[in-house]
């Protein structure tokens, strides 16, 4: 017959092996019931609970129940081990580090990326939104945070520095540059329509370059990839340097003085007419009717230098120069901002997960040349257009 402390001990593992749960929330698998107490029961409840159900709950009890004896023991002591996203990024390689850990963060199910589970299992009180929202996961009662994964390439921690997809708030129809830059093009597949052969020496290098970008490997042709928003680091670097040769080249022609004028009519049926000025003609002449009016020009035919003069000059970034450009994208990139205020960004990278409020610009540019650097580096790296979605970079 035991002694009293062998009874005592027998009772307390009989008493604790019958309060143990047969079941949480779908987790049958003994490795894990078998190691939780009451408050550990209670955490595992509310991560399960902040996950959506449908594919998401189905793949992650997919992956608790198969876990063994030492990923159920990770799992269970790490389950709400950290109360902010701030405090996960700062032992973001240790946690990722962590074979079960990497397991739950692969979990890849329809209605929530990829890292989403994995935070809400290491946070307090952090709930995956499941679409329907415009953020992906919410910490406490306010904290809303946008979730991308740019670390993983077949299975494995890769570095992907890339710049990363948005949501709608990303489609490029919201940027100004993408029809304008689909404009450049189509202006540069009519200028490389023209025999070079026939063109004067100064326009036979932007001839080169308009012949060049046209001719570009291309999915649907290179102005239908513009206007699509398939377009390569190489069409886009091609297309702002062909605006920078224009743009020099209607700056060599320039003139204070006026060289055209077109006169049109209110009544149906009656085209426009345009007549070259005489060289000299000012803005003093126009006023006072105090001009002669030369020959008379298409403007649609290519065959006159004047015409093709005015077909660059029309298009706002020969015009106005690349700093234009700039512009519009960073117009476009604080939109993106307005639209996510009040969510900040979780980005999965290799080496870091960075946890930031803002987005990247481009730098500002004093002419088209630096402007042509800053916009050939920031293209790829900054931000870029794949699949009509302007993508961009966590400002860090």
């Amino acid at each position: 017959m035991g002694t009293y402390r062998d009874i005592r001990v027998k009772f307390e593992v009989a008493l604790n092996e019958a309060t143990k749960p047969t079941e949480i929330i779908g987790i049958t698998n003994p490795e894990i019931l078998s190691r939780v107490n009451k408050t550990q029961i209670k955490s595992i409840e509310s991560f399960l609970n902040n996950v959506p159900t449908g594919d998401p709950t189905t793949k992650l009890l997919e992956k608790l129940n198969g876990f063994g004896p030492e990923d159920a023991k990770t799992f269970v002591e790490r389950c709400g081990k950290y109360t902010s996203v701030d405090q996960v990024a700062s032992n973001y390689q240790s946690e990722i580090g962590n074979k079960t850990g990497f397991e739950i963060y692969k979990i890849k199910p329809d209605g929530a990326g990829r890292g989403e589970i994995w935070l809400a299992w290491l946070i307090k009180d952090a709930k995956v939104s499941g679409g329907g929202e415009s953020f992906d996961l919410l910490v406490g009662k306010s904290k809303k945070y946008e979730v991308k994964e740019y670390n993983i390439k077949n299975g494995k921690i890769a570095t992907n520095n890339s710049p990363f997809r948005l949501g709608n708030a990303g489609a490029l129809s919201n940027f100004k540059f993408g029809d304008k830059m689909t404009h450049v093009v189509d202006i540069a597949i009519e200028l490389g329509k023209l025999d070079a052969k026939s063109l004067p020496n100064d326009l036979v290098d932007l001839h080169k370059k308009a012949t060049a970008l046209t001719k570009m490997k291309s999915n649907y042709g290179v102005s239908a990839d513009f206007k699509r928003g398939e377009i390569s680091q190489a069409k886009f670097n091609a297309a702002c340097d062909f605006i920078v040769s224009a743009s020099n080249y209607i700056a060599l022609g320039s003139q204070s003085d006026y060289n055209i004028v077109t006169f049109s009519s209110t009544s149906a049926g009656n085209p426009n007419l345009s007549y070259i000025l005489p060289s000299g003609t000012s803005k003093d002449n126009i006023e006072k009717l105090d001009f002669k009016i030369g020959d008379a020009i298409d403007l649609n035919n290519l065959n006159s230098i004047v015409s093709i003069q005015r077909m660059l000059v029309k298009v706002d970034y020969i015009r106005s120069g690349l700093s234009t450009l700039i512009d519009d994208i960073n117009d476009g990139l604080n939109n993106v901002m307005n639209k996510y205020k009040g969510v900040t960004w979780i980005v999965f990278r290799k080496s870091s997960m960075n946890v930031s409020s803002d987005i990247v610009r481009v730098p500002s540019a004093s002419s088209n040349e630096e402007a042509l650097k800053i916009l050939n580096d920031a293209y790829g790296d900054i931000f870029n257009v794949s699949s009509a979605s302007v993508r961009v970079k966590e400002s860090l």
